[in-house]
């Protein structure tokens, strides 16, 4: 957006956002500001949340100096529209005119929250259900008061309460042209994403727990790499799965994998790992629901299992499945990738609506 847009980022943040960070943004953005969170304050307000109906997450982000800041700003810059990104932000819309306002809810955070209270023991079982209570209502409140709701997937939209014309499906993007058939296959099982995310942490303990010692004596090795792991999966590290940190280009290993494996069970919206690894030809095994969401036929684009049993029998027929017929539902997958998840595209399907 930033070819044809000025940008200007306010961004929230409760930790000291280093420096490199926002030159890496610099090229986009015409001016980056951040407002600091102080931990104490956000205590104060979680706790107050307690006796309110706002979604913990709303309570959180919510800082009264914050919304000055942004509306002076905003008087300064005097935008042509406001973007909010995700239901945490909705009520900064409040001190602006709706016609400018729009959000991007991104996924359907309260279908993602339901998930997490079935599966969640107690007492986190209960706060995942009241969260997804009070998210659901918020999701519905705002998507009545904005002009514009932006949404990742149709799936999700699907999922989402109120007025659904009023929903915008955008989908993410993937990078053309990062495909290199010459790099060696090194890395037999590959898993990416942010390890310090629920939903991955939940992904990488089933594969090592539940699904690799069904493999037996196989040596196949498993990487799991992204950023900031969280520190029980350190302890799952033994001669054949390895956590790498902070990965400064993700294709290079992309590239150098047999196979993606990603078993998502607690996401929703669109799963960018499946993607990029889709794009460059790498072959991908993972839930049904995260292939439902970009559209993903198995056994033409992708393959898909739920019980580890499974997952671990589809690792190996599909390691030895013929050269050919892998390839050609890799050429598939990057078919669909590149119809329907150009940045590009997108960002001009986005653009049409505003």
């Amino acid at each position: 957006m930033s070819q044809r847009h000025e940008l200007h980022l306010f961004a929230l943040s409760d930790e000291v956002v280093q420096e490199e960070w926002k030159e890496a943004l610099k090229p986009y953005c015409k001016t980056i500001m951040v407002h600091y969170m102080h931990r104490g304050k956000i205590v104060l307000r979680l706790i107050k949340g307690l006796f309110t109906r706002n979604p913990f997450q709303y309570s959180y982000h919510y800082e009264k100096s914050a919304a000055l800041e942004l509306k002076s700003i905003a008087r300064s810059l005097n935008p042509d529209k406001i973007i909010f990104q995700l239901i945490r932000t909705v009520g900064y819309a409040s001190i602006f005119k709706k016609e400018n306002c729009v959000l991007d809810l991104m996924d359907c955070f309260s279908y993602h929250y339901l998930l997490r209270s079935k599966r969640a023991s107690f007492p986190m079982s209960y706060f995942y259900w009241m969260e997804y209570r009070r998210i659901k209502k918020m999701e519905s409140y705002a998507i009545d008061y904005f002009e514009k709701v932006c949404i990742i997937s149709q799936k999700d939209q699907s999922l989402l309460p109120g007025n659904q014309a009023k929903l915008i499906v955008v989908p993410n993007g993937v990078l053309p042209g990062l495909e290199n058939n010459s790099r060696a296959k090194t890395i037999d099982l590959l898993f990416t994403g942010n390890l310090s995310y629920p939903p991955n942490i939940e992904a990488v303990k089933f594969l090592c727990k539940e699904v690799l010692p069904l493999l037996g004596d196989l040596q196949y090795q498993l990487l799991i790499a992204g950023a900031d792991p969280h520190r029980s999966l350190r302890s799952l590290e033994t001669a054949k799965i390895r956590v790498m940190a902070n990965v400064e280009h993700m294709p290079d290993l992309q590239q150098s994998a047999r196979l993606l494996i990603a078993p998502m069970f607690l996401s929703t919206g669109v799963q960018n790992k499946i993607l990029e690894a889709m794009a460059v030809g790498l072959p991908v095994l993972t839930s049904p629901q995260a292939a439902a969401a970009i559209g993903a036929i198995p056994h033409q684009h992708l393959f898909t299992a739920v019980a580890a049993s499974d997952f671990a029998s589809q690792i190996q027929s599909i390691l030895a499945m013929p050269a050919g017929e892998l390839e050609k539902i890799c050429a598939q997958a990057k078919n669909l990738t590149g119809t329907h998840f150009q940045w590009e595209n997108n960002v001009f399907l986005l653009e049409s609506q505003l």
